[in-house]
């Protein structure tokens, strides 16, 4: 027996409304007709989230509640703060206080979504151009797997670091702004500082400071150099992230400036007594 025709073409309509309601993983969607619910994206007015690709999403959006990202993106803004000429006072002051924000350029983002949630890969290049800003991959919601970030004179690395389920893991790399030398790295384990941190002059490349951290906090010495690495410049030991003995200062030419002792972060006599004890 024939099937008439309409059948065929009701069969059809309702194949159609059923893919455009559930979503298929080859969807592109513009970030301008997404609706942002409880956290997901959806497409319109469909009542599943959406999977396929985000296109166009501002890097802000995607990126600043970010907790890993928030963590990482504020020490990097710092470090390069840091290590930027007295002649870039502008910018100076702009990372020193805007934290991760600083680091986010008016990125436009495409990013794989799965059931509502960013999951795979993402980049993220300035608008109306091949400039990519942000390379890096998410799972289920959260940044997961590496991460690098472009930016300052000639677009060059400004940091890298890697994520497992938000939180930055293994050893964070800052790179100067104008030259991209590398300039810092920071040991994070599960999203705590652990281990050993370094930071190197941008011009010179020698190391300028050594640190330990132990669950989050300082521990041992932490020592200051030169910026050509062959003076030491400060020496202090910490306990449980408290100044802890003694702690000197030297100026480029070697000369004592400072020769202190701390007890818990207090300054103490040289016997361990306390200021104004009798």
């Amino acid at each position: 027996m024939k099937v008439p025709n309409y059948r065929y073409s009701l069969i059809l309509s309702s194949l159609i409304a059923a893919l455009a309601l559930g979503g298929c993983k080859n969807d592109v969607l513009d970030y301008r007709n997404a609706q942002m619910v409880n956290g997901k994206v959806y497409l319109g007015n469909a009542n599943e989230p959406f999977s396929g690709k985000l296109t166009n999403v501002p890097d802000q959006a995607l990126l600043i509640d970010q907790a890993g990202f928030q963590l990482t993106g504020k020490l990097a803004s710092i470090a390069l703060a840091d290590s930027l000429p007295a002649a870039e006072r502008n910018a100076q002051s702009f990372l020193g206080t805007s934290g991760a924000a600083a680091l986010l350029f008016e990125a436009l983002c495409d990013v794989q979504i799965s059931d509502g949630l960013p999951d795979g890969r993402a980049i993220c290049k300035t608008p109306q151009s091949d400039v990519v800003r942000i390379d890096t991959s998410f799972k289920h919601g959260s940044l997961d797997g590496s991460f690098a970030l472009s930016g300052g004179q000639g677009n060059g690395v400004l940091m890298e670091v890697t994520f497992r389920n938000g939180r930055p893991d293994g050893t964070q790399k800052i790179y100067s702004w104008t030259n991209h030398k590398l300039i810092h790295t920071f040991p994070w384990s599960n999203g705590v500082a652990s281990g050993v941190e370094e930071a190197f002059d941008a011009n010179t490349g020698a190391l300028v400071k050594r640190a330990t951290f132990v669950d989050g906090k300082y521990e041992g010495e932490v020592v200051h150099y030169s910026p050509d690495g062959k003076q030491v410049t400060i020496k202090a030991t910490y306990t449980n992230g408290l100044l802890n003995g003694a702690y000197k200062e030297w100026g480029i030419d070697g000369t004592l400036i400072a020769d202190k002792t701390y007890s818990n972060n207090v300054e103490v006599g040289a016997d361990g007594s306390s200021f104004g004890s009798w």
